[in-house]
């Protein structure tokens, strides 16, 4: 049909579907319970602040939409999503090797085609927590994330931009986290309009953030 996308020859929309039905199934049968994902945020959070991260990193992606549109972390996450500042980079490779000494295990480090780490998971059980390196340049935050190669995806580096944001400190869940001032502008800035769920949703298809992207050539 005359005018529909395609990505590596493939219908865009019946990959999304067919994506949507794969984590349709995940969610189903693989993901974590959402009393788990609760748990091992506040667990999370918790360990955090006995570790060098303490009043380092912010809530972000997912976990900031739950915050700002229903006051909880949403019902179909899978994973808990955390920022950190460059400058704040040694801090994360100590906390690396603290956590798990906390019950979270250390799962992968991402790192750019620079040979940057710039991405952090572990994991509680079947929840993942990822932290991700942010810097400020250019009055824009920016921040990699990528794909791991796939039947008809490719590995891919994706850089991302929103406007500068100030971050502060709220309370939630009972604990003390930090997340950006003006969460309107850095969710409008990541999806658009954020308020209505959108199904289908993929970050590396839909994001509004992403200004670049190229071959992954560091994934492990």
């Amino acid at each position: 049909m005359v005018g529909q996308q395609k990505f590596f020859g493939v219908n865009m929309n019946f990959l999304v579907s067919l994506l949507d039905k794969a984590r349709n199934l995940y969610n189903n049968f693989v993901a974590p319970s959402y009393t788990d994902l609760e748990n091992t945020f506040v667990s999370v959070v918790k360990a955090l602040e006995q570790t060098p991260m303490k009043g380092s990193y912010w809530i972000c992606g997912g976990v900031l939409l739950g915050y700002a549109r229903g006051g909880c972390l949403l019902k179909y996450d899978t994973d808990i999503d955390f920022h950190y500042w460059k400058e704040d980079k040694d801090k994360m490779e100590e906390t690396w090797e603290i956590l798990p000494k906390f019950g979270f295990k250390q799962s992968k480090i991402s790192r750019n085609n620079n040979g940057e780490p710039t991405q952090y998971i572990f994991k509680n059980g079947r929840v993942k927590i990822e932290f991700f390196l942010a810097w400020r340049e250019a009055e824009k935050i920016s921040w990699y994330c990528y794909t791991t190669k796939h039947i008809n995806r490719p590995s891919r580096q994706f850089l991302n931009q929103i406007p500068d944001l100030k971050i502060s400190e709220v309370k939630w869940y009972g604990v003390l986290v930090r997340k950006p001032v003006d969460h309107d502008l850095y969710l409008t800035s990541l999806y658009g309009d954020w308020r209505v769920p959108a199904k289908g949703y993929f970050y590396y298809f839909d994001s509004k953030a992403i200004v670049a992207c190229e071959p992954w050539r560091n994934e492990k």
